[in-house]
């Protein structure tokens, strides 16, 4: 997945204001307004992403499939590097 800012891919003449926002390949902006800048992965983003990606692998031709593949297996990988860190810190707490 690649996530870029305004500067950075030049899509700020798309949206509605001046407040910084997530942009995704395939998707476009996210979070327009800050609210899930901070919290990608808590509130859920993260899956969303997933689920557009895999829809789109689906359609794709297997021949052209690799590049999609490989984004795909790299947010799973990130989910679940992610999942396992919240775990983590929840177990910690309910133990202290």
């Amino acid at each position: 997945m690649t996530l870029h800012t305004q500067k950075s891919n030049g899509f700020a003449s798309a949206l509605q204001s001046e407040d910084p926002a997530i942009f995704v390949d395939g998707i476009g902006a996210l979070d327009q307004y800050g609210s899930y800048i901070d919290s990608f992965y808590s509130k859920g983003i993260i899956y969303y992403v997933r689920d557009y990606y895999w829809q789109r692998l689906q359609a794709t031709p297997p021949h052209q499939a690799g590049p999609l593949q490989a984004k795909l297996d790299g947010l799973n990988s990130d989910i679940l590097v992610w999942e396992h860190a919240s775990r983590d810190v929840v177990g910690r707490a309910s133990r202290e």
